[in-house]
């Protein structure tokens, strides 16, 4: 396995919980929209999301640092795809 594969694996293991049913609602709409920028109520969203399912305290990742707020997509996506998240 290579690092970066390796690195996705354990961060989907981070997470042990499915996302409910509202959530999967809320992150569907999201990623139907497709664009290269998040508003401020949606950066709330994958923060609040993020924490509850990756187990860490709410905060917003700096807009400065777009690398965080992407990996965070990714990692919510990662859940979100997952075969017991349907």
């Amino acid at each position: 396995m290579d690092v970066k594969t390796e690195k996705k694996h354990l961060t989907i293991l981070k997470s042990t919980e499915k996302m409910d049913e509202e959530d999967k609602k809320l992150w569907r709409k999201f990623r139907s929209v497709k664009k290269n920028t998040v508003t401020h109520e949606e950066l709330v969203m994958i923060s609040e999301l993020h924490a509850l399912y990756f187990k860490h305290t709410y905060y917003k990742p700096c807009t400065c640092n777009p690398k965080e707020v992407k990996r965070w997509i990714q990692d919510l996506n990662d859940i979100y795809a997952l075969p017991y998240a349907d």
